[in-house]
């Protein structure tokens, strides 16, 4: 069993740092190469069966990896974007989602006849384009820097914000009944953006004062940020299911000091 599991462990790493170089020989999105993969090892072949193999380790092996993306996303935006294009930029994380939220979720319950729960976490769920392909397509692509700056700024904060909202009204129709859905959910925003705000913002200046004073040695540097990257994404996590995902980002302040 444990030399299946290195096994299958070392083929993922072959095959997705492959794809990637041959992504980047071919000029190619290396994410469409890595889906096909995903399918021919998965289904086709039954060489990797994720549910199986890892077990309750899935998602949360999910979850930190989508966190590291996250952050490293977050180390790709520019404060000088932010202020260049702040109008379009408020625009995509606010008017944006409300709007992707309400069409969404009243196509699908008025044109499919779907149950309101269930329509607004599909519309919820559509709020998240995702860096983990935003992110790759933007390599691959000769957008110019303008529109560039702009999808990676909706791709990486309007993730976490569909995330949290799928959690909180699925977790306001399990288990909440005495109070409106439209309360719950702005309580739930609000606890994790004040705990997000809290645990990176601290943590990235924490960290930034240590590298400038050289308390930390430059090969500890990147394990460091690293290892500050999960801390975080726990901790806002126990506070505020998902909010996680919307801390780690902010922790970019470590960026000005590596």
């Amino acid at each position: 069993m444990n030399h299946h599991m290195a096994e299958l462990l070392a083929s993922i790493l072959i095959v997705g740092i492959a794809l990637q170089w041959i992504g980047w020989r071919l000029k190619i999105p290396a994410l469409i190469l890595l889906i096909a993969a995903g399918f021919i090892m998965g289904p086709v072949t039954g060489w990797l069966n994720p549910s199986e193999d890892f077990g309750e380790l899935l998602q949360p092996m999910i979850a930190l990896s989508v966190a590291v993306i996250l952050f490293e996303g977050g180390l790709s935006l520019r404060w000088h974007e932010l202020k260049q294009n702040s109008r379009v930029i408020y625009r995509l994380i606010t008017w944006s989602v409300l709007l992707t939220f309400a069409f969404g979720s009243l196509s699908v319950h008025y044109l499919i006849g779907v149950s309101w729960p269930v329509s607004l976490i599909f519309g919820a769920i559509i709020i998240v384009t995702g860096p983990t392909v935003i992110m790759p397509l933007l390599k691959q692509t000769n957008l110019k820097k303008g529109p560039s700056s702009l999808l990676r700024w909706e791709g990486i904060v309007n993730d976490p914000i569909g995330a949290l909202l799928v959690v909180l009204i699925y977790g306001y129709y399990v288990r909440t009944e005495n109070e409106t859905l439209a309360l719950g959910v702005f309580i739930g925003l609000a606890i994790s953006l004040v705990v997000s705000l809290v645990l990176s913002v601290s943590l990235g200046l924490f960290i930034a004062r240590s590298f400038r004073k050289g308390l930390v040695p430059e090969y500890l540097k990147s394990p460091l940020i690293l290892v500050a990257v999960l801390l975080v994404y726990t901790l806002a996590n126990k506070v505020q299911s998902e909010a996680g995902f919307e801390a780690v980002p902010l922790i970019r302040t470590v960026k000005a000091v590596s």
